[in-house]
């Protein structure tokens, strides 16, 4: 395993990503990387890529906010920033959605979303995408609860619980029951947890999740079924 840059180093960071010491070691395979939720910070992207090494990985990321003018933002912001990306990123101006053609509602704005399977279908590759990220402030909930792991080919999973947003949005707790109900439909799938930790020491109710699938493997992929 190795860690993305550090919360004490850059807010928000410290992920613990495991294959891409394999991964960095083989020229020929493939590597393919979904990030859900930027904010114009793309640290953890620029970290898997340069870690691959001697191949670039395709990166694609997924945000709906970045013109938003009540976050702050403007269209021509977003144009400066996609236009500054490498040629291996990939930007999409879409949320991660539980539903097939859902809208989700910010502080009265709707943006559009795309379900993981359709987002995979779309801009994946048959290998299936090696690394997921996704980081979408409260709304991980609906995705943790809703989304067919079974369906969708992915090595690795990493993402944010909110705890604390979670409950403000559905006005009731978030229990470790929940996260435990969460994680069955994961491991169910195929997926193995490997790692939990605090986001930082003074963010309450927030945690960091990692998972590997059992079946992938950073350069064979998913060729190998593990029993």
């Amino acid at each position: 395993m190795e860690k993305s840059t550090s919360v004490a180093q850059h807010f928000d960071g410290g992920k613990w990503v495991c294959g891409l010491t394999e991964l960095s070691a083989s020229k020929d395979a493939s590597c393919v990387a979904f990030s859900f939720g930027s904010n114009y910070d793309v640290a953890f992207e620029n970290d898997i890529n340069a870690k691959r090494g001697a191949g670039s990985c395709e990166i694609h990321i997924f945000d709906p906010t970045m013109s938003w003018e009540g976050a702050g933002h403007s269209r021509d912001k977003l144009a400066a920033f996609v236009s500054k990306l490498p040629q291996n990123y990939h930007f999409h101006e879409l949320g991660l959605g539980s539903k097939s053609h859902e809208k989700i509602n910010i502080d009265g704005k709707t943006f559009d979303t795309v379900t993981l399977l359709e987002a995979f279908q779309e801009y994946g590759n048959s290998s299936g995408v090696d690394f997921l990220k996704f980081d979408v402030e409260g709304f991980e909930f609906d995705i943790l609860e809703s989304t067919e792991w079974d369906k969708v080919r992915v090595g690795v999973i990493l993402f944010e619980v909110h705890g604390n947003i979670i409950e403000r949005i559905r006005a009731r707790p978030y229990t470790l029951a929940n996260f435990h109900a969460h994680l069955g439909r994961l491991e169910r799938a195929g997926f193995r947890l490997y790692s939990t930790e605090p986001v930082c020491g003074g963010c309450g109710g927030q945690f960091e999740v990692a998972l590997v699938h059992k079946d992938w493997h950073p350069v064979h992929k998913f060729t190998t079924r593990c029993r």
